[in-house]
């Protein structure tokens, strides 16, 4: 399948490139070598032999890294792991061709750069089946022309046989060292998605007992004030019962909309927006919303910030989240709104879906804010820092559903107000893959 040979390329990279000191101490150990070999011996061997390793890097490094897009064919992967095996066997030639100098320090030279070879091999985290088959078939190959070399240098047939068993439980010992290691890795990996299954599973037990909670509750509320109209003959408070029954009614549908959002699955119809112009034209709006003594600033329209978005679903997003600032800082909250081109004023930047450029809009608050390992938890659909009965903790969910839908993400970040950053990427303009 086109994703597995994805996936088994992904694993040939990263085997040889991915450890970065490693590779950079391996390709130095290979450079003072080369160097001291020619310098020693005049013979240009070494460096040729240098050169030639590192052009093989290079293929192989071209020929393993997976596209961005589209799939990988079975010809693409075959041809990468084939560069890899010529590699190997290109690092093992002048260690083979340096056993038969009759200079005993080449002999020690030699030995060195084949166990180096070996380690290096053999200590690679999650190698992948792949490489631990190629590894384990050139290590193999590499003692059985060492012996076949060194075959003709025994007078005695008894020292002939003891090295070649030597050679053989030397390639028996390390390929078991490299089925052990990847053995424990699979099991590693097995227990990871154990794991991550175990958690998808808790989030969705949360998931579906927070909704029957919160339709509970609402059901509850509607049952009742029915049996109340029922009972009661007062026409005021019959009013007064069926009136809390819309009520009610009302909350179980903004949780469906707010379900809807969080899933990513509502109708959008965006367009080019400046996020001054929404801003200012929504201020008024929000202030009434809000305590009297909480203080909202408003982006500065200096530099016009241009998002292709659903306008009513970013104002329904950024009013949800002046909410949720106004609930952090209290009755005199510092609430501001900014806006700007990402990722300018981010501290990372998050791979996007949607092709650059993109803008932001953020919405930061002077709160207690939240702890590290808190903030990758408030998207979540149910879970709240707040009160009992203060909210069904959807809101952040839908903002990170209707972001993620419009081709852009929410970010969770420490405020410089002191609490809680929240921020909506959106592309700047329109995109192929659409909403």
């Amino acid at each position: 399948m086109p994703s597995d040979y994805r996936a088994r390329l992904d694993k040939l990279h990263y085997a040889d490139f991915d450890d970065r000191p490693s590779f950079v101490l391996r390709h130095l150990c290979i450079v003072v070598a080369a160097t001291v070999l020619f310098l020693a011996t005049g013979d240009p061997t070494a460096p040729i032999w240098a050169i030639i390793y590192a052009a093989l890097q290079v293929l192989h490094f071209a020929a393993s890294t997976s596209p961005k897009t589209g799939s990988v064919s079975a010809l693409r992967f075959y041809a990468a792991l084939s560069l890899y095996g010529l590699t190997i066997a290109c690092f093992v030639t002048l260690p083979l061709k340096l056993i038969l100098h009759p200079d005993p320090i080449y002999h020690l030279t030699s030995a060195i750069g084949l166990a180096g070879a070996g380690f290096y091999f053999i200590q690679r985290h999650d190698p992948g089946r792949d490489v631990a088959v190629m590894d384990g078939s050139m290590f193999s190959l590499t003692l059985i022309v060492v012996n076949v070399q060194l075959w003709p240098m025994f007078s005695d047939t008894i020292d002939r046989v003891a090295f070649g068993l030597v050679c053989t439980m030397a390639i028996l010992f390390y390929v078991r060292a490299l089925v052990g290691n990847y053995q424990r890795q699979s099991a590693i990996r097995d227990a990871e998605n154990r794991y991550a299954h175990a958690q998808k599973a808790r989030a969705l037990n949360q998931f579906v007992g927070g909704v029957a909670h919160e339709f509970n509750n609402h059901l509850t509320a509607i049952l009742g004030n029915l049996e109340l109209f029922e009972l009661l003959s007062d026409q005021s408070e019959r009013r007064e019962a069926l009136g809390n029954c819309r009520e009610a009614a009302s909350r179980s549908a903004l949780i469906v909309k707010q379900l809807v959002a969080s899933s990513g699955r509502t109708r959008l119809a965006p367009k080019e927006i400046d996020f001054a112009t929404l801003t200012r034209q929504l201020g008024p709006v929000l202030r009434t919303m809000l305590s009297e003594n909480v203080t909202l600033t408003l982006p500065a329209a200096a530099t016009p910030v241009t998002g292709y978005v659903d306008q009513d679903a970013l104002e329904t997003c950024l009013v949800q989240l002046v909410l949720n600032a106004q609930d952090a800082g209290g009755p005199e909250a510092r609430i501001a709104i900014s806006s700007g081109r990402y990722p300018d004023g981010f501290t990372h930047s998050p791979a996007l879906e949607a092709p650059a450029p993109h803008v932001y809009l953020c919405v930061e608050d002077d709160g207690p804010g939240v702890e590290d390992h808190v903030l990758p938890l408030l998207p979540e659909p149910f879970f709240t820092t707040k009160n009992t009965g203060d909210g069904p903790g959807l809101g952040l969910s839908a903002v990170q559903g209707f972001a993620k839908q419009s081709g852009g993400m929410l970010t969770l970040s420490k405020s410089e107000l002191g609490g809680l950053r929240a921020c909506i990427i959106l592309p700047e303009r329109a995109h192929s893959s659409g909403s």
